[in-house]
């Protein structure tokens, strides 16, 4: 328990319930004593039946109490010296005897209230003594708790002045106080006089409504977390927050509460986005250089074959022996050593890939959990449905995550504002005209952003085609997903209309079990 200093109306509570007691105590003399090496209460007082006794420091340590004594309920000892200063000494002489009462805050003993007689008190006596122990002590913990309050109250007070993260605390109908950065938010009274004024005060409506709803959801715990779609009212930036809602029990009045923090991840998510695409642009880049090395080794490969077998009839024909052979046997090894570099590029251009049974459901889940942050903040409205009995394919999964990846971010980057997005598996049935019905899987990918002009459709997947800025796009996207499913004998479709949306179909010859099987043996 901390020190408790008692000035004020602390002290005069005290000076008040001393002075009641005195009154019926008649001649006997009421004392407030401070215990050895204990926290002061204040200014010591006594009081004998109606008369105030004043003590200043040297009358306090005369009237010491060793700690000893002060444990005992009840003490009843002789002075370790008769004050003689300090003291109205006339209203103390010949009171030779005292009983006393510890005034205990915790563990800690502050004081002990003594009644001084010249005679032994009786038990009557000692009863009151006992009640105005008790007494005074309600009110040094009363002071306590509320010096512990008013704390309380001073640390919350600059907690909200300066925290960095919008906090604000609410009880069931309303909001109680918010701090500057949730201000910024959640006040109406903060829209400037501007042209702007009402959309701003709409914006803090909607923000309003997303934090209630979000509040009135029941708390799983003491403690309840998710995230807020908000808008800032003053930039108008789209903002990702996570919340973070605690209950606060008899904390705001005397009723119950909740303190929520939020915390900004629009940074975050943007930076988690950023990474994401430049992934998929190294990939790109990657596959895109060497699809053009292959393309240049393949166009050199064919006339140096030319080359070798022209070179290999002169040797055939030339004199060993002529000076000249040896410029014919130089060519002949360089030219080996061209048709190995080219061979080299090759290979580097179409690396083997690890491929192996596979199911695709799990490669889909996989590339939406990646994304399953950006799709939230761009507000789309999801909507899967996996095939369960889907059979497996024979593929890279790095490579089909790669492709689904890139379709699905192009769904996303197609519907700034949120819409649905649909992801679809299945097996091709006889209305797939366009893919071998009973034998592909069918992967669709749906969103209801724009479409795409039919003028442009065809060239979808060109190589360095875009329709997006630099910033969010290579354009070779859709070129390295088509390239990557025809290396694995699929096909790949895009159905697009204006203002209706966009679907793209994957389509990729499945297994049976018993070529799965030969595939482990």
């Amino acid at each position: 328990m901390s020190n408790i200093q008692a000035g004020g109306a602390i002290e005069t509570a005290i000076q008040q319930a001393m002075a009641r007691h005195a009154v019926t105590l008649g001649d006997t003399a009421l004392l407030l004593v401070a215990a050895e090496r204990a926290p002061a209460t204040g200014r010591l007082v006594g009081w004998r039946g109606q008369c105030g006794i004043g003590m200043d420091n040297d009358a306090a340590r005369a009237l010491s109490i060793a700690p000893d004594d002060a444990q005992h309920p009840v003490v009843q000892t002789a002075l370790a010296q008769q004050p003689t200063s300090g003291t109205s000494t006339s209203l103390l002489a010949g009171l030779l005897h005292w009983c006393g009462v510890p005034l205990t805050l915790g563990t800690l003993t502050v004081a002990v209230v003594l009644a001084t007689a010249s005679e032994p008190l009786t038990a009557s006596q000692q009863g009151v003594v006992e009640r105005l122990a008790a007494t005074i002590t309600a009110i040094l913990i009363g002071a306590d708790a509320a010096l512990h309050e008013r704390r309380d109250s001073d640390q919350l007070a600059l907690l909200m002045r300066y925290a960095a993260n919008p906090i604000v605390l609410s009880d069931a109908t309303s909001i109680i106080d918010l701090n500057a950065p949730a201000a910024r938010l959640f006040d109406v009274s903060l829209a400037p006089d501007a042209e702007d004024q009402n959309e701003q005060i709409n914006t803090v409506a909607r923000n309003l409504a997303r934090l209630s709803a979000f509040l009135a959801e029941p708390f799983t715990d003491e403690s309840h977390t998710g995230e807020l779609h908000l808008q800032d009212p003053h930039s108008h930036e789209e903002l990702v927050m996570a919340i973070a809602s605690s209950h606060v029990p008899e904390a705001l009045g005397g009723a119950s509460g909740t303190v929520s923090v939020l915390h900004d991840l629009t940074r975050a998510r943007e930076l988690e986005d950023h990474r994401v695409r430049e992934q998929l642009f190294e990939s790109e880049k990657l596959a895109a250089t060497g699809r053009l090395a292959a393309s240049i080794a393949h166009e050199i490969n064919n006339p140096l074959e030319a080359i070798k077998n022209a070179l290999y009839l002169l040797v055939a024909r030339a004199d060993a022996n002529d000076p000249d052979f040896r410029f014919l046997a130089l060519a002949q090894r360089e030219t080996e050593r061209v048709a190995r570099i080219v061979r080299q590029m090759l290979g580097v251009a179409r690396p083997s890939v690890a491929v192996a049974p596979i199911d695709v459901n799990e490669v889909v889940g996989e590339a939406l959990q990646l994304l399953e942050p950006q799709l939230r903040q761009s507000r789309a409205t999801l909507t899967v449905n996996l095939d369960d009995a889907l059979p497996r394919v024979r593929a890279s999964a790095d490579q089909l995550k790669q492709v689904f990846l890139n379709l699905l971010l192009n769904a996303k980057d197609a519907m700034p504002n949120g819409g649905g997005l649909l992801v679809q598996t299945r097996i091709a049935h006889e209305g797939d005209s366009e893919f071998l019905a009973g034998r592909h899987i069918i992967i669709r990918i749906r969103d209801d952003g724009a479409g795409i002009d039919p003028d442009i459709l065809p060239r979808v997947f060109e190589p360095f085609f875009s329709t997006k800025s630099e910033r969010q796009g290579t354009g070779l996207g859709l070129w390295v997903c088509q390239d990557i499913i025809h290396h694995h004998g699929g096909q790949i479709l895009v159905r697009s209309m204006v203002g209706r949306g966009t679907t793209f179909l994957v389509a990729l010859p499945f297994i049976t079990e018993n070529e799965q099987g030969a595939s482990n043996p």
